[in-house]
């Protein structure tokens, strides 16, 4: 079905190179023939699950308006695929960038963290938890800016209309939060347990989840058995080490939020100066090494076996023909607000 005038998304849009594999498609970067500008496009195949999936994506995109998260630009309902298209972001991830920094410091870590958390705090704010924080979703919007960085990939993004009410299991093995893994009710602060692992990843180098077995890997999780390795993080500030901990709580209920995480020591009390006396290039040299070790831990899963499938969010009770209505009449919301007019084109 078209949205845009009853034309394809082939006859406004021509598709470029790939850029990467999102958490349920294909994401290549495309070029819009009538405003001559590029985009990105995830291109899912349609499928009973995938419609439903997807017109929540895109709903909650919509729903969304945050200089730091990717926006949605257009979308189009097609007979065998989905086509969500996206504000391009061709700079790479958090990693890419603390790579190419000339010096890494804390206080770096700490301006990547402001970010993360104003957007997970903003999200949370709107009933929208994310489900798949991890530093491969925070992208560069271009290698040029420092500061244009922004929360991508909303693929497993929910809206959460009652405190626990989520069950499916799905994320990133390496930085899923604990009860996800041990099928307990969930809501956004299993997002605030991953903004702690990337946070941790960030200022020393490596995940504190580091196995070779997956199901070795996930009981750790389940425990909380982790710990700041006195060779990697003596160096590290206390107060940086406390807002991980806070955040990487196996309690949920003493789990910090991210208003909270934004009212942390280490976020609001440090100064700049002090952080930037606290050199990283050890945790950058490892970041560069450990790059496709890292890599390896960030493949996406989703359980459909459990019992639990469904989730206990009245979401889904509206069928997927309500949801589609809504989108398709977001999606002209969107188109108008993300295109000039034919005025603005001269």
């Amino acid at each position: 079905m078209s949205l845009s005038k009853k034309k394809k998304f082939a006859d406004l849009y021509e598709v470029k190179e790939k850029i990467h594999r999102g958490s349920a498609g294909v994401v290549n970067e495309c070029y819009s023939k009538l405003y001559d500008k590029k985009y990105a496009v995830k291109i899912i195949k349609r499928d009973d699950e995938t419609d439903e999936q997807v017109l929540h994506e895109v709903a909650i995109m919509n729903q969304l308006n945050h200089d730091n998260l990717v926006g949605v630009v257009d979308y189009y309902e097609e007979d065998d695929f989905h086509y969500i298209v996206m504000e391009l972001m061709d700079g790479g991830d958090v990693f890419d960038r603390i790579i190419d920094l000339n010096n890494y410091t804390e206080k770096d870590a700490r301006d990547l963290a402001k970010i993360l958390l104003g957007s997970v705090e903003y999200m949370h704010k709107s009933g929208v938890v994310h489900r798949d924080i991890k530093p491969q979703n925070l992208l560069l919007e271009s290698k040029e800016s420092n500061c244009a960085i922004k929360v991508g990939d909303f693929g497993f993004a929910k809206i959460v209309h009652t405190p626990k009410s989520l069950t499916s299991r799905c994320g990133t093995p390496s930085y899923v939060a604990p009860e996800i893994l041990k099928n307990q009710p969930y809501d956004q602060s299993c997002d605030m347990w991953s903004v702690g692992v990337v946070l941790y990843v960030m200022l020393c180098g490596y995940t504190p989840f580091m196995e070779e077995n997956q199901e070795k890997m996930f009981e750790r999780i389940k425990l909380g058995d982790w710990k700041f390795d006195s060779d990697d993080w003596s160096h590290i500030s206390r107060e940086a080490k406390a807002l991980i901990k806070g955040l990487m709580n196996t309690n949920v209920d003493k789990r910090l939020t991210a208003s909270a995480a934004l009212k942390s020591k280490w976020i609001t009390s440090l100064t700049d100066q002090y952080l930037s006396d606290r050199d990283l290039t050890s945790t950058m040299r490892l970041i560069k090494d450990k790059r496709p070790r890292l890599k390896d831990l960030t493949m996406v899963f989703k359980d459909f076996s459990t019992k639990v499938k469904t989730e206990l969010d009245t979401i889904v009770s509206n069928t997927i023909d309500h949801s589609r209505k809504a989108t398709i009449s977001a999606a002209s919301v969107i188109r108008t607000a993300s295109h000039p007019s034919k005025g603005d084109l001269k």
